[in-house]
């Protein structure tokens, strides 16, 4: 059975400090590795040293992410309270779909990127022919409508993937907190 909305907002009301903690231990993950490798490699006096560490924790950043992205579909769908669970349980969803599941990641933000182009460049005119302030608030509206729409397609995204995994992983698709 599906839920009310009151039951899907009472849902989320008790899991926004569970998506709070595990975005922040993310964050702070992400930030301690980064730190690291650029820190290493700054002490060495090296310049090239602490770029690649740069590097390195680009691309650590990119994989964690990638790790950890479905933490926010494991506390909604799953029903997980405990951020660390929420966080280990979508490292361990996206095992050994990391890589597909990044550039998975980067054509939909690339996609993103140019049907958005496109769509202020057609309608940045059509609003710069009425004039400066109507282009400028043309473009606040359209630039709002454009990044709330990719929110929206990327939590359905983040949902589908989760629950293609939950599929391969031979587990519940059906939320365990009702």
């Amino acid at each position: 059975p599906s839920p009310t909305v009151g039951e899907a907002l009472g849902t989320g009301a008790r899991s926004v400090l569970s998506y709070i903690a595990a975005q922040l231990l993310q964050t702070a993950l992400i930030v301690f590795a980064v730190t690291v490798l650029i820190t290493v490699g700054a002490l060495t006096g090296l310049q090239a040293l602490a770029a690649l560490g740069g590097v390195i924790g680009f691309v650590a950043t990119c994989y964690i992410f990638t790790k950890l992205s479905l933490a926010a579909p494991v506390i909604a769908i799953d029903g997980e309270r405990n951020p660390v669970r929420a966080l280990a349980r979508s490292w361990t969803l996206t095992k050994g779909n990391s890589i597909r599941l990044f550039f998975f990641y980067l054509l939909l933000l690339v996609a993103f990127i140019i049907v958005s182009t496109v769509i202020s460049l057609v309608l940045g005119l059509v609003f710069a022919l009425a004039g400066e302030q109507a282009a400028l608030f043309g473009q606040g509206i359209v630039s709002g409508l454009t990044n709330a729409v990719m929110i929206v397609v990327a939590i359905c995204v983040l949902a589908a993937v989760h629950t293609q995994f939950m599929r391969l992983a031979g587990g519940p698709t059906e939320p365990t907190d009702a």
